[in-house]
């Protein structure tokens, strides 16, 4: 796949809404296999309380400007606003591998210096989830710290400018 046709963009609650399903299949929750399954109504609210209020940033990753094949998210800002974290969705899974992942990662990591005063971005992720690693890697991400939480074993990387 040629990564030049990746885009990353705002996306709306109606987007959102259309890849809700995408989210939640096994092959999404294989890497994050506690992560709790929220219906519409209580992603609404999330999204009402937290996208819409300016704490949580949600992308769309696109492909030729119109096929929407995952989401790109900023969250858990500092108070100062100088750290967040960050999230990469991609899918279906036939797009792994393409580097769609790592090329819409380092758009939203140009988007989000341009748009607030960080100095870092976290990345946590399963430590099975080697994909992931590699992509934020090879981004410059280094690995902090590994931590385990029930029987999930976790890897978390920063970058910092």
């Amino acid at each position: 796949m040629n990564t030049e046709n990746v885009s990353i963009r705002s996306i709306s609650w109606s987007e959102y809404c259309s890849i809700r399903p995408q989210l939640y299949t096994k092959e999404a929750i294989l890497f994050d296999p506690d992560k709790p399954i929220l219906t519409e109504e209580q992603e609404k609210e999330w999204w009402d309380n937290s996208v819409c209020k300016g704490k949580h940033f949600v992308w769309g990753i696109f492909v030729d400007n119109s096929v929407l094949c995952g989401i790109q998210c900023a969250f858990s800002f500092s108070e100062d606003m100088s750290e967040c974290e960050t999230g990469l969705t991609i899918f279906p899974s036939t797009n792994w591998n393409k580097g769609i992942g790592r090329k819409s990662t380092k758009l939203l990591m140009n988007e989000l210096f341009k748009i607030t005063s960080l100095k870092a971005i976290r990345a946590e992720t399963n430590i099975l989830n080697i994909g992931a690693i590699k992509i934020y890697e090879t981004l410059g991400f280094t690995i902090k710290e590994k931590k385990k939480e029930d029987s999930v074993e976790w890897v978390i990387l920063i970058y910092s400018i």
